[in-house]
């Protein structure tokens, strides 16, 4: 192969290699109409982190809300049968520390 045609061919597949790269570059931010979330969130953004629902993973809940209990609930109904773990709901007033859920409401409106 003549060093010009494999020239070419190398730029080629490098051009090739950086459009397939950019393809699965994560977005910034996600079109809320293009998913199905309840409540619908006033944003989401990737962080490039991940959260794992592990065997001890838990839903956590403000103590003295009693709305937040019946969400907490019908959350773990959904996860317990998927998963096959315990998922148990508890109330505190303390946010949990590592694979855990924890529901608040909080009147922040810059949220």
């Amino acid at each position: 192969m003549k060093p010009i045609f494999k020239n070419i061919w190398m730029a080629v597949i490098a051009l090739l290699l950086v459009i397939g790269a950019s393809a699965f570059t994560p977005k910034n931010s996600v079109d809320l109409n293009k998913i199905s979330l309840i409540p619908r969130p006033v944003s989401i953004y990737f962080t490039g982190n991940v959260f794992t629902l592990t065997y001890s993973t838990g839903i956590f809940y403000q103590e003295e809300s009693p709305s937040l209990r019946k969400s907490a609930l019908f959350l773990a109904d959904i996860l317990r049968p998927s998963t096959g773990f315990p998922v148990p709901v508890i109330a505190d007033k303390k946010k949990p520390h590592g694979s855990s859920i924890y529901l608040t409401l909080t009147d922040n409106t810059d949220l």
